[in-house]
C-alpha cells in the first residue's frame, strides 16, 4: 500500500447513498488530534450506514450455531443505482477526531468501551495509537480514532471503534447492506456474537454502487451488553485475527 493521502487512495469507497449520506460526504472532514485537520472522502467512514432493523438476539440465540445479532443485510444484488445528492447547511463534525474520549463518554451519556490490547510490532512497537474521539449527534454515536502509527506522517490508515447505546431494537445506525456476494462471517467473542465483512460499496462513472471484495476495508461489528459496536479498519496491515483480538479486549 503506497503512502498517498487517504482521501486519493479511497477516493471512489463510498456507501449506498441516502439524504443522510450525501450531507456527510460534502462535509466530512478527519481531523486527528495531532495533525491540523484533514478532509477525507466522508464516505469512507460511513460505508455500510444504511440503517436497518437490529435483530437483537435472545441470551441462548447468542450461543454458536444459534439465532445470530444480524449487523449485515445483503441487497439484492452487488449493483446498487446513486440517488440524487440532498442538499443541506448543515455541518458534519463526526469526522473531526479532536476531542478526548472522555468528553465524547459525558456528551454521549452512557459508559464507554476501550481496547485494552492493541497490535504491536516484531520490535514491540505498536502498530495503533489513540489519536482522538468524536461524536455524530444524530444518532449519539462515538467514534474513537486509532492511527496506523508505524508508517510516518503522511499515512492516515487507521482503526475506527464506533459504539452506540441501542434503547430498542430499531435504533441500530451501526447495521447497514452490504453486496449479495459479500462473504459474512459468524463470529464468536467471547460470550457475544459478532459478524465481519471485508469489503467495501464503489462508485462507478456510471452512476452506480457496485459491491467489491476490497481487503482495505475490514468491518467487525458486535453486540456486548447494551451497546452495539463496529471495529473498522481501513489498510492492509491489520488483519481479521487483530479485530478480533480487539474486540476481545473491549473493557
Amino acid at each position: 500500500m503506497s503512502a498517498r493521502p487517504l482521501e486519493e487512495r479511497l477516493n471512489n469507497l463510498l456507501p449506498i447513498p441516502s439524504p443522510r449520506f450525501y450531507r456527510r460526504m460534502a462535509r466530512a472532514a478527519w481531523t486527528p488530534a495531532a495533525k491540523a485537520q484533514r478532509r477525507i472522502v466522508g464516505g469512507v467512514g460511513l460505508v455500510f450506514l444504511l440503517a436497518v432493523a437490529l435483530v437483537v438476539a435472545t441470551p441462548q440465540g447468542r450461543a454458536w450455531a444459534q439465532e445470530v445479532v444480524h449487523f449485515f443485510t445483503r441487497s439484492s444484488g452487488d449493483m446498487v443505482p446513486v440517488t440524487p445528492i440532498s442538499q443541506t447547511s448543515d455541518e458534519d463534525t463526526g469526522f473531526i477526531f479532536n476531542q478526548e474520549i472522555a468528553e465524547v463518554g459525558q456528551q454521549a451519556g452512557f459508559d464507554l468501551l476501550e481496547p485494552t490490547w492493541l497490535p504491536v510490532d516484531p520490535s514491540g512497537q505498536p502498530v495503533l495509537s489513540f489519536s482522538g474521539a468524536s461524536i455524530e449527534s444524530e444518532h449519539t454515536i462515538v467514534r474513537i480514532f486509532y492511527r496506523y502509527s508505524l508508517g510516518g506522517d503522511d499515512l492516515t490508515d487507521g482503526l475506527i471503534l464506533r459504539e452506540q447505546l441501542l434503547r430498542t431494537e430499531e435504533e441500530c445506525a451501526l447495521c447497514g447492506m452490504v453486496g449479495s456476494s459479500a462473504l459474512i462471517e459468524s463470529i464468536q467473542i467471547g460470550d457475544s456474537m459478532g459478524e465481519y465483512v471485508q469489503g467495501v460499496w464503489k462508485a462507478d462513472d456510471q452512476g452506480h454502487w457496485n459491491w467489491t471484495a476490497d481487503p482495505y476495508v475490514k468491518t467487525l461489528r458486535l453486540e456486548k451488553g447494551d451497546l452495539a459496536l463496529e471495529l473498522q479498519y481501513f489498510g492492509m496491515e491489520i488483519e481479521k485475527a487483530d479485530l478480533i483480538a480487539i474486540a476481545e479486549s473491549l473493557k
